[in-house]
């Protein structure tokens, strides 16, 4: 199993539980993330909107 280049280790995750900071690394990641669910939720609304056939 390849590794991504923004995913986290368990313990890292796990340790971020509870955080009240977040590091450059950190913000990142999240903005990478946030980037991927708006698309999937960008791609979801626009094949609710198309008729089938």
């Amino acid at each position: 199993m390849q590794k991504s280049d923004t995913a986290i280790a368990l313990d890292e995750t796990l340790a971020m539980i509870g955080m009240t900071e977040l590091n450059d690394e950190k913000l990142q990641l999240m903005t990478v993330g946030m980037d991927a669910l708006v698309r999937v939720l960008g791609n979801v609304v626009i094949r609710l909107g198309q008729e089938r056939h």
